[in-house]
Protein backbone atom coordinates (compact mmCIF):
# COMPACT_ATOMS: atom_id res chain seq x y z
CA UNK A 1 0.00 0.00 0.00
CA UNK A 2 1.12 3.61 -0.82
CA UNK A 3 0.29 6.88 0.52
CA UNK A 4 -2.21 9.33 -0.79
CA UNK A 5 -1.54 12.57 -1.30
CA UNK A 6 -2.62 13.77 2.34
CA UNK A 7 -0.93 10.92 3.89
CA UNK A 8 2.25 12.71 2.13
CA UNK A 9 1.73 15.67 3.15
CA UNK A 10 1.35 14.96 6.84
CA UNK A 11 4.44 12.82 7.02
CA UNK A 12 6.28 15.72 5.65
CA UNK A 13 4.67 18.06 8.20
CA UNK A 14 5.70 16.03 10.93
CA UNK A 15 9.27 15.72 9.49
CA UNK A 16 9.46 19.20 9.07
CA UNK A 17 8.26 19.86 12.52
CA UNK A 18 10.40 17.44 14.34
CA UNK A 19 13.80 19.00 12.50
CA UNK A 20 12.45 22.40 13.54
CA UNK A 21 12.30 21.01 16.88
CA UNK A 22 16.05 20.44 16.85
CA UNK A 23 17.11 22.97 14.81
CA UNK A 24 14.71 26.09 15.03
CA UNK A 25 12.69 28.06 12.59
CA UNK A 26 13.76 31.15 10.42
CA UNK A 27 12.86 33.33 14.05
CA UNK A 28 15.82 31.27 16.06
CA UNK A 29 14.89 29.06 19.06
CA UNK A 30 12.86 30.33 21.93
CA UNK A 31 10.94 28.49 24.26
CA UNK A 32 7.60 30.21 24.77
CA UNK A 33 3.94 29.10 26.83
CA UNK A 34 1.64 27.08 24.95
CA UNK A 35 -0.85 29.59 26.50
CA UNK A 36 0.63 33.00 25.62
CA UNK A 37 1.34 33.16 29.13
CA UNK A 38 5.17 34.57 30.36
CA UNK A 39 7.44 31.97 31.25
CA UNK A 40 8.20 32.37 35.35
CA UNK A 41 10.65 30.13 37.06
CA UNK A 42 9.72 27.44 39.14
CA UNK A 43 9.95 28.09 42.80
CA UNK A 44 11.94 24.46 43.39
CA UNK A 45 13.51 24.32 40.60
CA UNK A 46 17.08 23.83 40.96
CA UNK A 47 19.09 23.74 37.16
CA UNK A 48 20.95 20.85 36.28
CA UNK A 49 23.87 19.28 33.96
CA UNK A 50 23.91 16.39 32.27
CA UNK A 51 27.87 16.53 31.41
CA UNK A 52 28.98 17.34 28.23
CA UNK A 53 26.83 15.36 25.62
CA UNK A 54 23.15 15.24 24.46
CA UNK A 55 20.86 12.89 22.96
CA UNK A 56 22.20 9.68 25.70
CA UNK A 57 25.69 10.33 24.13
CA UNK A 58 28.58 11.55 26.30
CA UNK A 59 31.82 13.18 24.96
CA UNK A 60 34.86 12.01 26.62
CA UNK A 61 35.94 15.59 27.72
CA UNK A 62 39.40 13.91 29.55
CA UNK A 63 42.06 14.98 27.16
CA UNK A 64 41.05 18.76 27.35
CA UNK A 65 40.70 19.55 31.00
CA UNK A 66 38.38 22.12 32.28
CA UNK A 67 36.07 21.84 28.74
CA UNK A 68 33.71 19.53 31.48
CA UNK A 69 33.07 22.86 33.70
CA UNK A 70 32.59 24.66 30.37
CA UNK A 71 29.17 22.22 29.67
CA UNK A 72 28.15 22.26 32.86
CA UNK A 73 27.55 25.85 32.85
CA UNK A 74 25.92 25.29 28.92
CA UNK A 75 23.59 23.24 30.42
CA UNK A 76 22.97 25.57 33.62
CA UNK A 77 22.54 28.26 31.80
CA UNK A 78 19.75 26.18 29.31
CA UNK A 79 18.22 24.97 32.51
CA UNK A 80 17.22 28.27 34.03
CA UNK A 81 13.41 29.71 33.33
CA UNK A 82 13.96 32.50 30.25
CA UNK A 83 18.17 32.51 29.77
CA UNK A 84 18.45 32.61 26.07
CA UNK A 85 19.30 30.06 23.94
CA UNK A 86 21.79 32.47 21.82
CA UNK A 87 22.81 34.02 25.14
CA UNK A 88 24.06 30.58 26.52
CA UNK A 89 25.52 29.03 23.43
CA UNK A 90 27.92 32.47 22.84
CA UNK A 91 28.99 31.90 26.82
CA UNK A 92 29.62 28.04 25.80
CA UNK A 93 31.57 29.26 22.95
CA UNK A 94 33.79 31.68 25.47
CA UNK A 95 34.24 29.51 27.84
CA UNK A 96 35.57 26.78 25.41
CA UNK A 97 38.17 28.93 23.45
CA UNK A 98 39.10 30.40 26.97
CA UNK A 99 40.13 27.02 28.07
CA UNK A 100 42.16 26.38 24.98
CA UNK A 101 44.23 29.93 24.90
CA UNK A 102 45.00 28.93 28.48
CA UNK A 103 46.92 25.57 27.13
CA UNK A 104 48.15 27.89 24.29
CA UNK A 105 51.57 27.91 25.44
CA UNK A 106 51.44 24.79 27.17
CA UNK A 107 51.38 22.22 24.79
CA UNK A 108 52.25 21.70 21.22
CA UNK A 109 50.27 23.22 18.06
CA UNK A 110 48.77 20.59 17.22
CA UNK A 111 46.68 19.85 20.71
CA UNK A 112 45.75 23.32 20.59
CA UNK A 113 44.74 23.11 17.33
CA UNK A 114 42.90 20.25 18.02
CA UNK A 115 41.41 21.86 21.64
CA UNK A 116 40.17 24.50 18.89
CA UNK A 117 39.08 22.18 16.77
CA UNK A 118 36.69 20.43 19.47
CA UNK A 119 35.26 23.41 20.54
CA UNK A 120 34.55 24.28 17.02
CA UNK A 121 32.76 20.93 16.80
CA UNK A 122 31.16 21.56 19.94
CA UNK A 123 29.76 24.66 19.89
CA UNK A 124 28.05 24.36 16.42
CA UNK A 125 26.71 20.93 16.94
CA UNK A 126 24.61 23.52 19.94
CA UNK A 127 23.94 25.42 17.09
CA UNK A 128 22.85 23.25 15.09
CA UNK A 129 21.13 20.85 17.14
CA UNK A 130 20.79 22.40 20.84
CA UNK A 131 17.05 23.99 20.29
CA UNK A 132 15.34 20.99 21.60
CA UNK A 133 17.29 20.28 24.58
CA UNK A 134 16.83 24.19 25.43
CA UNK A 135 13.37 24.18 25.17
CA UNK A 136 12.93 20.83 27.24
CA UNK A 137 14.98 22.18 29.98
CA UNK A 138 13.12 25.76 29.66
CA UNK A 139 9.99 23.50 29.94
CA UNK A 140 11.39 22.11 33.62
CA UNK A 141 13.04 25.24 34.72
CA UNK A 142 9.96 27.55 34.30
CA UNK A 143 5.65 27.12 34.09
CA UNK A 144 3.41 29.51 32.70
CA UNK A 145 0.68 30.94 34.11
CA UNK A 146 -2.98 31.39 33.28
CA UNK A 147 -2.67 35.16 32.37
CA UNK A 148 -1.43 36.21 28.99
CA UNK A 149 1.63 38.47 27.92
CA UNK A 150 -1.34 40.99 27.25
CA UNK A 151 -3.25 40.57 30.33
CA UNK A 152 -0.07 41.74 32.85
Amino acid sequence: MGLDGSDLINSLKEAMATVFDYVGDRKGCFYECSNGAEPVAKRNHIPKSNGCGSFGIQLDTTHVPGIGKCCDKHDICYDTCNHQKEDCDKEFQACLMKICNAMKTHVSKDVYNGCKSTADIMYVGTMALGCKPYRDSQKDACTCSRRRKNEL
